[in-house]
């Protein structure tokens, strides 16, 4: 019965902080930018705000000013983890 209860504890806990672990991105359109330090500054489309972003070189020469991207981010980081242009 303890061993149940711990499992239940911790499969609660867990799902109660996974959301906030995983939700780490941005969302919203390239406002800018800089090839000489692999960033990007997007206007999160939650927020409002602009973020930097730290972008693969191969990455940012695919983006221009105003594509709408899907940013994952690398956990603590400004990194980009994943990078998905919207199209259309």
């Amino acid at each position: 019965m303890k061993k149940s209860l711990f499992f239940i504890l911790g499969l609660s806990v867990l799902l109660g902080i996974a959301p906030s672990v995983f939700a780490d991105g941005v969302n919203g359109p390239v406002q800018s930018i800089d090839a000489s330090k692999n960033e990007i500054i997007v206007r999160d489309s939650a927020s409002g705000a602009n973020k930097a972003v730290s972008v693969h070189p191969k990455i940012i020469s695919t983006l221009q000013p105003g594509s709408v991207v899907k940013v994952s981010l690398k956990p603590g980081t400004n990194a980009a983890n994943t990078v998905e242009v919207e199209i259309g």
